[in-house]
């Protein structure tokens, strides 16, 4: 699966789920019989012998959705040519035709888990008790059924749910657990991750805990329908957490309950909570509703026949128990006990025999309360001996509360306390390990990076009020309010005030409007900055040069204008929806833009521009229904799709008169944007920053000026796919738990399809798992097309390979900034807990197939069920040089250090051998121009694929090689698709089929200044819609004797800007909207300089505040119309078309270390092609010094000035055109 997840920067991260969905059994599945296969499942039945005598080849087998293992088999000619092919009627498909999905329509099985997934519905999974997943592998943890057994989510986390306290054994080592410093340290759990993957995008948390997303960490959220009950993919898979109240719902999303032993408001999307109430009331409640009055107010003991049927050996959290005390007189013969529910489930209340039945039913005042020592060791100084023996141990209830426990929320706020007395103290005297902090007061160690995180852990709150600025953690905020105080990354936004001034809830904007640097986009908007409103002069103040129609207030449905010429020609949205008996024609504007352009694309609606509010080029009548809002809020994708439960059509619209019929029109809408976008567009909710202003492009015309073919052209529009109306069941999505239901044979049977992560006739078992996450990186001195076959393998101690492995095919060109989400499963069920497991990484060029390096990744913490591991590679441009290895290899093998661990080696076998010591020859059935890496696996030239790399794909076949102007066709993976393939593109090319032209500009410089430089830098600054621009740099030389430059760019951009030093700058480009394939011709004159507002105002202006002086910037451009541009401290100025100044922020300063990746010598600068994303590096040398790495000096030739000048003189170049070294 792919998926494209919404970057807090607004840059897209594609990442690729690797999730093979298969049929996983447990030991005591029935295997399935295939004896008495339909023959209406079948068209054509017929030997392999018959198929080769015929001529048919694997490709046409393929193309049959023969299984890719048969027609690899049919391509060795290793079958038996007595056996019979399948070929089987749609949708059958499986060796013998014994399997289909349960739609008809003809989409990918990518598409099918999406759907799949979007159409879970919380109250099917409320009839089945069958549906719920458990981890089975801790034999002495509560055993209940599916719906409310153990998750391995509830393992280290912080609460004991097994009696030997298994669960939470070792985890004290997540705690003491340290991180390099060039990566971050996830709060709960240790894991380290690179510092690039913090907060690159929520829906992409790598964090096991997700606090390196901070979305996923949020309070509100967590009580939020989270969308994990429709997202299969590692954010929700890989996902648990540590936080004190936090309740599994068996998916990813957590419920940060408060929850009471009567709680009837659902915390899980999918209703998991409820159900447990349910079922662990259930035994008793039942039986309890046949009872009288008369027996609810009578005594416990006087029940005693009764209660016996009922709660002995019972699993609910009502229960039975004999007296089991050791040595001394029993108090009772039988106790009575509840297990408190989930949020307080450390705490037990007992009930003597002489209790009202009334008070055990309904949790009023307990005898004693009792709890395991491991969970409350601090209130240990009460225990009494009752006469259990089960691991607990009990105090009267008053030693342990001085409140009655009579029910409702006084008991709730007792049991609160409690909880946290239990949960925040200690008896430790000392910490044994120097990562922890000891809670002197509380006796507890916890890790020092839980200090200061808006979380109290000790119970007299040591760890909140500790002065973190002395720990020197570069990581954490510092509270400008509080000089000594510096919090955890988690604490910075999490909806609590924990600087003084309340600073860490701000965002960046906010902060900076502060310090008097006004996001300029807010000023003059008609609205007041809360921020600004005590300040002598505010954003809304001294406005009288502030144009009421400028880009930033146009079209936002407020009328800012008089005359309302603000909000004239706005986008509205116009659909025809077909009802049942009429229908209907629908203008609006309640729609988002973004979701307007997709409801163009994929419904039946078109983008409208009308000079007014409500008008059209129709006559109005009862066919059109206009849905107008002078609200400036509109409904987004986003907020749809965020919803859980299905949205059900209201009834017929026809039937009301056209004035009320708003309401009743939109929600059909809602239905077919939910069926037909939703699933293929889903974005996590993410918290939009306040106040955040963003450039805009409108107004800023074009120049140079274009052709009108060029400006006049329109995108074709997106051929609309047909409109999916299969309804699909939610209770036949349920049945496989996280898996995908198949039919079996008659479709009266159901089988299922299972990701790594679970096992199981119904995929009902959660999977020990290794969940991988990995993005590559490769940057080169030179243009170059690389393609890499990425081979990722569990090895065990011995240096086997386990039988679990996973290929991918990188191409940085394609493939750069893509993150992949990989599985692992260990050879056992469950692990060898004995064996110390690792992850070894081979890379080979996928043209050459040569061998290039290996990377090596230990496997931490392996007693946690889920390992999950996120890291970057880095690909090297050449193989490493041989060193001295220390192991022998023989004859047959070579000694390699790990690239990313000095002094680790292993040994690299040749083809056909194997072993620690390459001394085991084994055989190797790939095909023969392939690379066989190990018996099992083997590496595909290009164009092969398979597990033995026999069969050929057609897709990129020079017959019929899609790729125009010499570009590189790929297939894409074949898990993925058997006939697409991708083409990478010459320099000067590019598109889907390399069928474009970059945009080519050339840049004409009329200026000597300019001429005489070595190099320029180039701008390209691109407007996003509600979002940062994007700013990226390129450097550029100047030949020699040349006054002009030629670019090639694909990326869109709207002003383009010249630094020939530092800051000065020219105005080179502006393109109001960016223009494909374009040829654009420009010339750099003296006038087109950026000037500095210190050259166009006096000092009276430039002593104004920011806020101030930044209202007069229009001014600017009103008053000096050749002016094109300008620039302050933190923005450069554009005049559009009005001339108005449009401003946003430009960096001044950048840094020439390649992002601290610096390939320079001797002091040269280095520049990347890209920020985000590079791939390419350039240095520029210092004097004295040239070569692609400024490696070579001229410092030696110190005889002649030939040899010190030759270098730079031109020839054939007048004087006063020479560099000025030579001048």
């Amino acid at each position: 699966m792919t998926g494209y997840d919404e970057y807090i920067d607004s840059s897209q991260v594609t990442i690729y789920h690797l999730i093979p969905y298969c049929r996983r059994p447990d030991q005591n599945e029935i295997k399935d019989h295939l004896s008495n296969i339909s023959m209406n499942n079948i068209d054509k039945i017929i030997t392999f012998n018959e198929l080769y005598k015929q001529g048919v080849t694997s490709q046409q087998l393929l193309e049959w959705s023969v299984p890719i293992d048969i027609a690899e088999k049919y391509e060795m000619k290793v079958l038996d040519l007595t056996k019979v092919f399948y070929n089987c009627s749609l949708p059958w498909f499986g060796p013998k035709c014994q399997y289909r999905f349960d739609t008809k329509l003809p989409v990918s099985f990518d598409d099918i888990v999406r759907r799949n997934f979007i159409h879970r519905m919380a109250h099917d999974m409320l009839y089945d008790d069958n549906i719920g997943t458990c981890y089975s592998f801790l034999t002495n943890c509560y055993n209940y059924p599916l719906s409310v057994c153990l998750d391995w989510r509830e393992i280290c986390d912080g609460k004991l749910d097994c009696t030997n306290g298994e669960d939470e054994k070792y985890c004290q080592l997540l705690e003491m657990n340290e991180c390099p410093d060039d990566t971050y340290r996830c709060h709960y759990g240790g894991q380290c991750i690179p510092l690039t993957f913090v907060k690159d995008g929520p829906t992409s948390p790598d964090c096991l805990d997700g606090t390196d997303e901070i979305e996923l960490y949020e309070e509100e959220l967590y009580r939020s329908k989270s969308a994990c009950l429709t997202f299969p993919t590692f954010r929700c898979e890989e996902h648990t957490s540590r936080h004190l109240r936090s309740f599994p719902c068996g998916d990813g999303q957590y419920a940060l309950s408060d929850i009471g032993p009567l709680s009837i408001n659902r915390l899980c999307a999918n209703g998991r909570d409820m159900i447990a109430v349910f079922y662990r009331m259930k035994p008793l409640s039942q039986p309890l509703e046949s009872l009288s009055v008369q027996m609810f107010d009578s005594t416990l003991v006087s029940n005693i026949d009764i209660l016996k049927q009922i709660l002995l050996n019972s699993t609910s959290i009502y229960m039975m128990i004999p007296c089991e005390s050791i040595g001394r007189k029993c108090l009772t013969n039988w106790l009575f006990k509840i297990e408190v529910y989930y949020a307080y489930s450390k705490f037990h209340f007992i009930y003597l025999p002489n209790r009202l039945l009334m008070d055990f039913a309904l949790f009023i005042n307990p005898d004693f309360i009792c709890f395991n020592p491991k969970d409350c060791p601090a209130l240990t100084y009460c225990v009494i001996d009752i006469g259990i023996n089960n691991g607990l141990v009990c105090c009267a209830a008053s030693e342990l509360s001085n409140e009655l426990l009579n029910g409702g929320k006084k008991m709730k706020n007792a049991l609160e306390k409690l909880f946290i007395r239990c949960s925040t103290t200690g008896i430790e005297q000392s910490c044994s390990h120097s990562s922890l902090f000891h809670c002197s007061l509380s006796l507890k160690c916890i890790s020092k990076h839980r200090l200061v995180d808006g979380i109290i852990d000790c119970y007299f709150e040591e760890d909140e009020v500790f002065p973190t600025c002395q720990l020197n953690d570069s990581k954490r905020f510092m509270c400008k309010s509080e000089q000594n105080k510096c919090l955890s990354p988690i604490a910075v936004q999490n909806g609590k005030n924990d600087c003084q001034n309340e600073e860490d809830e701000m965002t960046e904007n906010q902060r900076n409007t502060l310090k008097g640097d006004v996001p300029f986009a807010l000023l003059c908007d008609g609205k007041n900055h809360s921020l600004l409103l005590k300040s002598n002069e505010t954003d809304e103040t001294n406005c009288q040069y502030w144009p009421c129609n400028n880009p930033y207030v146009r079209c936002n449905r407020l009328q800012n204008c008089a005359d309302g010429t603000d909000e004239h020609n706005c986008p509205k949205l116009k659909c025809t929806w077909k009802g049942t008996s009429c229908s209907r024609r629908l203008l609006t504007n309640l729609f988002c833009f973004p979701l307007m352009v997709l409801m163009e694309q994929y419904l039946d609606c078109e983008i409208y521009y009308t000079e007014h509010e409500i008008s059209l080029n129709t006559a109005h009548n009862n066919e059109t229904l206009e849905c107008f809002s002078y609200d400036s809020s509109c409904t987004s994708l986003e907020e749809l799709c965020i919803h859980i439960s299905s949205i059900a059509p209201v009834q017929e619209v026809c039937y009301y008169p056209l004035q009320i019929a708003c309401p009743l029109i939109m929600p059909n809408w809602f239905v077919l944007i939910k069926k037909n976008i939703c699933p293929f567009f889903q974005k996590n909710v993410r918290k939009i920053e306040f106040d955040k202003s963003f450039l805009i492009s409108s107004q800023m015309g074009y120049f140079p000026e274009n052709s009108n073919a060029l400006l006049n052209q329109k995108n074709s529009k997106v051929k609309k796919g047909p409109t999916i109306n299969e309804n699909m069941s939610g209770m036949k999505n349920w049945y496989c738990n996280r898996g995908i239901i198949i039919h079996f044979n008659d479709n009266k049977t159901n089988k299922c399809l299972c990701p790594p992560s679970y096992f199981g006739e119904r995929c009902q078992w959660q999977n020990q798992r290794i969940s991988l996450t990995l993005q590559l990186v490769h940057r080169v001195e030179t243009y170059t097309i690389a393609i890499f076959q990425i081979i990722i393998m569990l090895i065990d101690e011995q240096r086997q390979i386990t039988s679990y492995h996973e290929q991918i095919t990188y191409v940085p060109k394609r493939d750069c900034g893509t993150k992949y989400n990989i599985y692992l499963l260990y050879p056992n069920q469950p692990k060898n807990s004995f064996t110390n497991y690792s992850i070894h990484i081979d890379i080979f060029d996928k043209i050459s197939l040569k061998y290039l390096a290996s990377w090596y990744l230990p496997i931490p913490f392996q007693f946690l069920p889920v390992n999950r591991i996120a890291t970057q590679i880095f690909i090297q441009d050449k193989t490493m040089s041989s060193k001295l290895c220390p192991l022998y290899c023989g004859k047959h093998g070579h000694c390699v250090e790990y690239i990313n661990r000095k002094f680790l080696y292993f040994c690299q076998c040749d083809e056909g051998y194997s072993g620690s010591q390459c001394n085991i020859k084994h055989n190797c059935s790939c095909s023969s121009d392939s690379y066989c890496l190990t018996s099992s696996i083997c590496v595909c030239p290009m164009n092969k694929f398979g597990s033995k790399c026999y069969l050929k794909s057609s897709v990129c076949q020079t017959s019929n090689n899609p790729c125009q102007n010499n570009g590189i066709c790929i297939p894409v993976d074949d898990r993925m698709s058997l006939n697409k393939s991708t083409c990478l593109c010459t320099e000067n090319f590019y598109g889907t089929r390399c069928e474009n032209m970059k945009n080519r500009i050339d840049i004409e410089f009329d200026d000597d200044k300019i001429s005489m430089m070595t190099f320029v830098f180039i701008h390209f600054i691109t407007a996003i819609k509600d979002d940062n621009h994007q700013h990226k740099t390129i450097l550029k030389k100047i030949t020699f004797d040349q006054n002009m430059i030629t670019v090639f760019i694909t990326h869109s951009f709207h002003i383009l800007f010249i630094e020939v030093s530092n800051r000065i700058y020219y105005l080179g480009v502006l393109r109001e909207k960016f223009i494909e394939s374009e040829h654009i011709q420009t010339r750099i004159l003296p006038n087109y300089q950026c000037l500095s507002i210190n050259e166009l105002m006096n000092n009276t202006f430039l002593n104004y505040s920011f806020v101030h002086r930044a209202k007069y910037y229009p001014y600017l451009c009103q008053q000096q119309k050749q002016l094109k541009c300008f620039y302050d401290n933190r923005y450069m100025c554009i005049c559009d078309v009005n001339r108005f100044s449009n401003c946003f922020t430009f960096n001044h300063t950048l840094s020439y270390d390649c992002q601290g990746e610096n390939i320079c010598e001797n002091g040269g600068l280095c520049f990347q092609d890209n920020i985000k994303c590079p791939i390419l590096s350039i240095c520029v040398c210092l004097e004295c010094y040239y070569g692609t790495k400024c490696q070579f000096s001229t410092r030696g030739f110190v005889l002649s000035l030939d040899y010190i000048l030759g270098y730079h003189i031109k020839p054939n170049v007048l004087f006063h055109r020479q560099p000025f070294v030579i001048k």
